[in-house]
């Protein structure tokens, strides 16, 4: 009976589509029915296409032919959809159809755990003969949003729907017009067969639905302020455009309606509206209008859940490689710690120091990240008792090359209760500091007690625990100048051979990268490819920039045809260290003595491991205390979401 009346629907409904509309049946993925292309006068196509799902009903029942149950998870796949879909509603007994658009569909007014959405039918949704008409406007209008084509001001529609009373009722509607008439470059209000966005207000929501494309809504309208009214619904409404501009691709018109409207001081009362804005706002063309307006935010509210959006956007937005947003970030930094000293607000001056501090050690402007997170620990000395302080400033101190020091200020962060990749990290300074006998056990302890360790800490303990167990060397003083005189074998004299040179190198500093790296081609040139290999992996663990030293590592791996472990390590240690640069070079260097498909098999292997592999990446880090006096990483806090 349900597949008669189904066909009977899809039947009926072909019959009142206008004559240029052509009807085509899907395979009900989702529940869509079919897709409906419009043609122009010449019967050409203009790419106008919407989805059609088709509920018929036998019932008698005005209720039943009135609303429509349906999955939420599939209406939330319909909302992603580029292309929109009309939900379709067939009553038999009235021998009617009903349209709606399924993008008016307000998700949020749905149960807690609710597993389906009851959709309400009006009779102003009729199909009747203006529908046509009306549907291709609306895909029309579509089209040249996702151009992003459309002219400002923006043609709105305004429809008051809710029950108000008093002078409110007699009132609010020639009160919002006069409202928005001060934002006129913006929008323009005019009737709905006209509209791109449309406006409906009633006692519970204010709706601003952008041609049916995308929507946001705001709830609790009766809770407002009598007095501001009309005033905050006509600031809501750009708002709102802001937000269908966003979710629509078009961040630099957000910025538009924004800044061009002062609506910063009403985005602040909004904090909801203001988090979800903040990214694209970063990315658009208004950037250092948008670090004013969060500068202004920080000054009215110190909220946690704002300062942690707002710095983990500057975050991202640091990341960039522009200089004049990168200077605009630093100026930002500075003047909130102008503004925290202005106040004397020592725990202030030490966050914006310590903030300031990371800035520039993503921008790896190391000495002044230093002066920072020291001046950060004066002014707030609850740094002294957290564990990441420490570890970042041992990780400034390892790539300062002071290992010694960074050493102490990794075990100070461990003693703290850091866990995990500090203590690899701990090791790796301990190994570059000379204490090679610690720095194995250190590694052994990381290893054996992190699940997902990473592959570069692997391979050198690997390598380290071989190296002190041949050359019973367990701690050194490393002498670099001494050991790099050595390595230079064109300062070879006669009658001595270049292993005799090397090994007074390897004496002196155990981890010479030329050292191993000249090893690495006398071992090479004997066909001693393991030899080979272990020396150029060393050279590059040392020296992690050596490309030739990491391609020469995996080409000795390549020649001893059953290391495929070691072929994985030193494959995604080399790519952690240089990225494409040396899959590049690599493959430049396999082309010089195998054909073109020999390197694509190789190249295939690679990108196989590779795949598979948790590249680490080190990302600067900003912080911010919480409630209970704790300074977290927001960082951390994004990646968990």
């Amino acid at each position: 009976m349900q597949h008669r009346l189904e066909d009977l629907s899809i039947a009926k409904f072909q019959l009142i589509l206008p004559q240029r509309w052509v009807f085509r049946t899907k395979n009900k993925d989702y529940g869509i029915d079919g897709e409906v292309e419009l043609f122009d006068e010449d019967d050409k196509a203009q790419g106008l296409i919407f989805y059609v799902q088709l509920k018929a009903t036998g019932s008698k029942n005005d209720s039943i032919i009135m609303n429509v149950d349906l999955d939420i998870d599939v209406l939330r796949y319909y909302s992603m959809l580029d292309i929109p879909v009309l939900l379709v509603r067939y009553s038999e007994f009235r021998d009617s159809f009903y349209v709606k658009w399924i993008y008016n569909v307000d998700l949020s007014f749905s149960k807690k755990g609710a597993k389906k959405f009851r959709i309400k039918i009006f009779e102003n949704d009729l199909w009747d003969s203006s529908s046509g008409d009306q549907i291709e406007r609306r895909i029309d209008n579509l089209r040249l949003i996702k151009s992003g084509k459309f002219t400002f001001p923006i043609q709105c529609s305004l429809i008051i729907d809710g029950e108000f009373q008093g002078e409110r009722k007699v009132f609010l509607d020639t009160q919002i017009k006069k409202e928005l008439n001060f934002y006129s470059d913006s929008i323009r209000l005019v009737n709905s067969s006209k509209s791109i966005i449309e406006i409906t207000l009633d006692t519970s929501e204010l709706r601003i639905n952008f041609c049916g494309l995308r929507a946001c809504s705001f709830h609790s309208v009766e809770d407002r302020d009598v007095e501001k009214f009309a005033q905050e619904i006509a600031q809501d409404i750009l708002i709102g455009c802001a937000i269908c501009m966003v979710q629509i691709g078009q961040i630099d018109y957000c910025g538009r309606i924004i800044y061009d409207n002062n609506l910063e001081g009403r985005l602040i009362d909004k904090q909801e509206s203001l988090i979800y804005l903040l990214s694209p706002l970063f990315k658009s063309s208004y950037f250092n209008k948008t670090l004013d307006l969060i500068g202004g935010v920080l000054d009215i509210n110190s909220s946690l859940e704002i300062q942690l959006i707002t710095q983990l956007n500057i975050l991202k937005s640091s990341e960039l490689n522009n200089k004049s947003k990168i200077s605009a970030i630093e100026a930002f930094f500075v003047n909130r710690l102008k503004k925290a000293k202005s106040y004397n607000d020592k725990t202030q001056i030490g966050i914006a120091h310590y903030n300031l501090a990371n800035h520039y050690r993503g921008q790896q402007m190391y000495y002044e990240s230093v002066v920072n997170f020291v001046s950060a620990k004066r002014f707030e000395p609850r740094y002294e008792e957290q564990d990441y302080y420490y570890a970042e400033l041992a990780g400034i101190m390892f790539i300062l090359e002071k290992y010694q020091r960074s050493a102490r200020f990794y075990k100070r962060a461990i003693d703290l209760g850091a866990t995990g990749l500090t203590i690899g990290l701990y090791a790796d300074a301990l190994m570059f500091s000379g204490d090679y006998q610690e720095a194995v056990k250190v590694f052994e302890v990381y290893l054996n007690n992190t699940k997902e360790y990473t592959n570069e800490f692997f391979l050198k303990f690997s390598c380290l625990k071989s190296l002190t167990e041949k050359k019973k060397i367990l701690s050194q003083k490393r002498d670099l100048v001494k050991a790099s005189l050595f390595a230079d074998l064109s300062r070879l004299e006669k009658g001595s051979t270049p292993e005799e040179f090397l090994e007074q190198a390897l004496d002196t500093d155990l981890l010479c990268g030329l050292a191993w790296y000249n090893y690495g081609l006398v071992y090479n040139a004997d066909s001693r490819y393991e030899e080979a290999m272990f020396s150029f992996t060393m050279a590059g663990l040392v020296q992690n920039n050596d490309i030739e030293a990491w391609i020469n590592a995996t080409k000795c791996c390549l020649n001893i045809k059953s290391d495929v472990e070691n072929f994985i390590l030193i494959i995604s240690v080399a790519y952690l260290y240089n990225g494409e640069d040396y899959l590049e070079n690599l493959y430049k260097s396999l082309m010089i003595n195998i054909d073109s498909a020999g390197v694509v098999k190789i190249k295939k292997a690679i990108e196989l491991v590779l795949s598979e592999q948790n590249i680490r990446s080190r990302h600067p880090i900003i912080r911010v205390m919480n409630e209970n006096g704790k300074f977290i990483n927001i960082f951390e806090n994004q990646e968990e979401n």
